[in-house]
């Protein structure tokens, strides 16, 4: 009985080539595209989720207009860590040569 269904599917794909080769096609960019989408949500819901204390992790960020600017100046650690007694430990990105925005 199955033999049966993969010889006429078979005889099918065979007899209607375009229009398999287009829906086997659009089967595989589908399947492809979930694939990254869900590898691309587990990689950003897994974000430093290897610390031990993650969801005591912040990061400080600056809005101008339309930019985010991720990088600031050295002593913005320094005063943060001083003034806030909630900030246990700072630390810094270091700017990178040619670099002008860290995102």
């Amino acid at each position: 009985m199955l033999t049966n269904y993969l010889k006429i599917a078979f005889r099918n794909l065979a007899h209607n080539k375009v229009y398999s080769l287009i829906n086997i096609l659009g089967l595989a960019i589908g399947i492809t595209t979930c694939t990254l989408i869900t590898l691309y949500v587990i990689d950003e819901a897994g974000y430093d989720k290897h610390f031990a204390d993650c969801d005591r992790i912040y990061r400080v960020a600056i809005e101008d207009k339309d930019e985010k600017w991720v990088a600031l100046s050295a002593p913005v650690a320094g005063g943060l860590k001083k003034d806030y007694p909630e900030v246990e430990q700072v630390a810094r990105l270091l700017r990178m040569p040619g670099v002008e925005k860290f995102f």
